[in-house]
């Protein structure tokens, strides 16, 4: 079974679990997620009359569509491509935003997983 067990795949689906976990999360608890959010980027947010639980909700939405791609085995490669370089982007402004806290160690996880798939999904049409 090790045998058949592709990098690409575990890859995936650590990708695939965070996602569906934030994801749903961050949809349906934004409340528990504000306080991860720089004071100037909750500032700038309701200076435009948007609600920060509202921005977060929708990035619960984009981390559940990210997971959706990631476990489709079947998307087309640029989906996959995408979808990467989406995470990708979304973990380093992550890290270059909020600073080095506890939880900086899942973060460069996560972008490094992300920029793995990229890798793979870039040589394939």
């Amino acid at each position: 079974m090790m045998n058949r067990l592709k990098p690409e795949l575990v890859t995936r689906l650590a990708l695939v679990i965070t996602y569906f976990y934030t994801g749903y999360s961050l949809f349906t608890s934004p409340k528990s997620w504000t306080q991860f959010a720089p004071l100037w980027f909750k500032e700038a947010l309701m200076s435009f009359n948007f609600p920060v639980d509202t921005f977060i909700q929708g990035q619960g939405v984009i981390e559940f569509i990210l997971a959706i791609i990631f476990i489709a085995w079947f998307a087309p490669h640029r989906f996959v491509r995408w979808a990467a370089l989406i995470s990708a982007l979304e973990m380093a402004l992550i890290l270059i935003f909020t600073g080095v806290d506890l939880t900086t160690f899942r973060d460069i996880g996560l972008l490094c997983l992300s920029l793995a798939i990229f890798l793979i999904y870039r040589e394939r049409n």
